[in-house]
């Protein structure tokens, strides 16, 4: 097994007077994927030495370091048989890109990517489409002096509906926290809710809708929950042309589709310019959260 396995090398490593290049290869064979990743981390302790030197070739994700000081190398072979260097990266980056040749599905490789990046130390996983989401709770929190609890809270962000529920349902079978969801309120939010409660179980408290943060507001988005002063300060400062989109009047308040240089850069002024008054929209958003952790 892993463990006896580590045993022997920290044996050689302790008998040794000279520095030492240890080459293993394949070491998860037979082992579940937590005993691989226990493995991983036996191996990473070890290479920590300053006589150790450790190369390990792998075809599972969950052995992959990553520690800094990991390097992670894709090797693949070209039409004529001859390998070669395909993908190269420190095993504190992201390493979907590196993993991608051992799946035929493009998304695992991300999803697996995403997983292993969480801290253990996290009480709660929150997944939201958008990098955007992240930011805006993250901001919000920090003004309305709630940065600490919502740091319980790992927010991660999925690229869209589509690519959140396949992540949410990964998460939901393997990860021993619990998993929440945040989506828009627009049509793919709401399909997304309903695959995930009606098909694969979910909790419909752990399944968060912006719309319901706005009085039940049909297709509310995230930016929905800012004041219309707010967004406008925005657009003037940047010009019209160059951040808006649209502008339409919902429930007698107008409501902002930024461009995509927009949404690129509202969340930096906002973390800039925001006030706790800014934030009154997102506090029983950030609320709510908190008082879903565990005591």
């Amino acid at each position: 097994g892993g463990g006896v396995l580590v045993a022997l090398l920290r044996y050689l490593a302790d008998s040794s007077r000279q520095s030492l290049v240890f080459a293993i290869e394949e070491p998860e064979t037979f082992l579940h994927p937590a005993a691989q990743e226990n493995l991983r981390d036996d191996l990473e302790f070890l290479a920590e030495r300053d006589d150790v030197t450790l190369l390990v070739t792998t075809h599972s994700p969950f052995i992959l370091s990553r520690a800094q000081k990991a390097q992670v190398i894709s090797i693949a072979k070209d039409a004529d048989g001859v390998s070669h260097v395909e993908t190269s990266a420190r095993g504190s980056e992201h390493l979907s890109s590196a993993i991608a040749a051992l799946f035929r599905d493009p998304t695992i490789p991300d999803l697996l990517d995403r997983y292993s990046a969480i801290p253990p130390t996290v009480e709660a996983i929150l997944l939201v489409e958008g990098t955007t989401d992240r930011d805006f709770l993250a901001t919000s929190a920090r003004i309305l002096g709630l940065q600490a609890d919502i740091a319980r809270i790992h927010i991660l962000p999925t690229d869209g509906a589509e690519k959140l529920v396949a992540q949410a349902v990964l998460l939901h079978a393997e990860a021993t926290q619990p998993v929440w969801v945040l989506v828009d309120s627009d049509e793919n939010g709401r399909r997304t809710r309903d695959t995930l409660v009606k098909r694969f179980g979910f909790n419909r408290d752990d399944v968060l809708e912006y719309g319901k943060f706005l009085n039940g507001l049909q297709d509310a988005e995230s930016e929905w929950l800012f004041p219309a002063e707010l967004m406008q300060r925005f657009v003037d400062e940047h010009g019209e042309d160059s951040v808006l989109k649209s502008k339409q009047r919902v429930r007698d308040q107008f409501r902002y589709d930024f461009t995509p240089a927009g949404k690129e850069s509202f969340p930096t002024w906002l973390n800039e310019r925001a006030a706790p008054e800014d934030m009154r929209g997102w506090q029983p958003v950030v609320e709510a959260l908190i008082k879903k952790l565990p005591v």
